[in-house]
């Protein structure tokens, strides 16, 4: 009697092939999705950097959020936001704000004008923060030393 099939092992096996090729994917993708999501903060950052430059020189000095030269204040700050959306940028970054990375105004208390500022900034692949801004000699407000390589 020829019967045709496959035994019981040889389908486990053809089953665990699989799901091992599956995994191995599936972590191929997450990791490529950590790197498109930096890739998208490091685009966020470069226009927000952009947005404050412009707002520099309209205004001669960079955006405070309480009215005086120095302060820290999260992305999605009302005031911050006012002061550079629709005119600087056409909105905040989301991807920025979901992060809740921040923003810090180092300025002239006398003057109350801004001469510098400071960004904090998530990483995902990294998973930790590094700085930009125009200070990079200084740790800002929060301590990293870290400046993004971006």
């Amino acid at each position: 009697m020829n019967k045709k099939g496959f035994t019981l092992i040889e389908l486990l096996v053809v089953i665990a092939i699989i799901g091992v090729l599956s995994s191995v994917v599936l972590a191929s993708l997450n990791s490529a999705r950590t790197k498109a999501n930096d890739a998208a903060r490091i685009s966020s950052v470069k226009s927000l950097k952009t947005a404050l430059e412009m707002y520099y020189n309209d205004n001669g000095g960079y955006p405070t959020s309480n009215g005086t030269a120095n302060g820290d204040v999260p992305l999605n700050d009302a005031v911050l936001t006012n002061k550079l959306v629709p005119l600087y940028l056409p909105n905040m970054p989301a991807l920025l704000i979901a992060d809740n990375d921040h923003y810090y105004a180092m300025g002239n208390i006398i003057g109350v004008s801004t001469v510098g500022y400071d960004l904090r900034i998530y990483i995902g692949s990294t998973n930790s923060s590094c700085r930009s801004g125009t200070r990079p000699d200084a740790t800002g407000d929060w301590g990293i030393p870290g400046v993004c390589s971006f």
